[in-house]
Formats: C-alpha cells, structure tokens, sequence
C-alpha cells in the first residue's frame, strides 16, 4: 500500500467481491472503526495513566487498521462508508465499561473476535497480497492482546 511501511502492498486483480468482505471487518459493529472508538474512549475513562496510554497506543495501531482497510476498499472498486448490512456504525457499538478490570478483559476478547474474524475472511479471499495484509493486522492484534493481558497481570 502507499506509504504504509510494514505492510504489504496490494496487488493483482483487486475485485468489489473483495471489498464487500473487508467491509465489516473495516467498520461492521466489531471491527476497527469500532475498536478504534472503543479503545480512544477507554484511554479516556482509565484511572490509571499506564492503562490510559495504553489504550491510547492501541487506539492509534487500530486507526492504521482502519486506513489500510478503506484504502484496500477502494482499491477494490468499494466504498469505505461507515457502516455494514446492519446499517450505520453507531456510537451504541461500544461498552461504556468503567470498571478498569473489566475493561480490560472486554479488550481481550474484542482482540481475539477480530482474529477470528479476519481469518475467516482469509478463507473467502483470493487475493494473495490481501490476505498479506490481513496476517499483517492479525500480528498486531496478537500484540495487543500481550499488552492487554500484561496490564491484566498488574491489576
């Protein structure tokens, strides 16, 4: 992708297909517009500054998520709209969880959703460099879940 440094660029034949099964991983009511929201809130709320910017410093990885999968959409021939055949993304995506525990356990399995999630997208694509770029993200989201559960340990 342009001046994405560390993930792979796109190539080969990108199809509309393709962009309709990055789709609710790029803004369905769990992916990354969502994760992204969600972690900026919790960075927010979370009374202890470690656990704060923590989430802020996800928040930010989650934000690249999101550019390198609209950027992939329209390569794909799609729209990147903010939303998924459920309708529009909706601040009602996220929890308003002020308990830093619980919080943090919420993370943990949003970051093992999305895992999922983007490796049953794997199986339907057949484009080799998007399927590139999902194990990208998935690295990511596998770091995110050590950072999680560090902070976990701590409590």
């Amino acid at each position: 992708m342009d001046n994405n440094k560390g993930y792979p660029e796109l190539s080969g034949e990108l199809t509309l297909a393709d962009a309709r099964i990055l789709a609710p991983l790029y803004s369905g009511r769990d992916g990354e517009t969502t994760a992204v929201m969600q972690y900026i809130y919790d960075s927010y709320v979370a009374s202890d500054a470690q656990i704060a910017q923590t989430m802020h410093t996800i928040a930010i990885q989650e934000m690249r998520h999101h550019a390198l999968l609209g950027e992939a959409i329209v390569k794909c021939g799609g729209n990147p709209v903010i939303g998924d055949y459920l309708g529009w993304w909706s601040g009602r995506n996220l929890g308003y969880n002020r308990n830093i525990a619980k919080m943090i356990d919420d993370a943990i399995r949003s970051e093992e959703f999305a895992i999922a999630a983007y490796y049953k997208a794997c199986s339907r694509l057949s484009n080799e460099s998007l399927i590139s770029l999902i194990h990208a993200i998935v690295r990511d989201e596998e770091i995110h879940i050590v950072m999680l559960s560090n902070l976990r340990a701590k409590l």
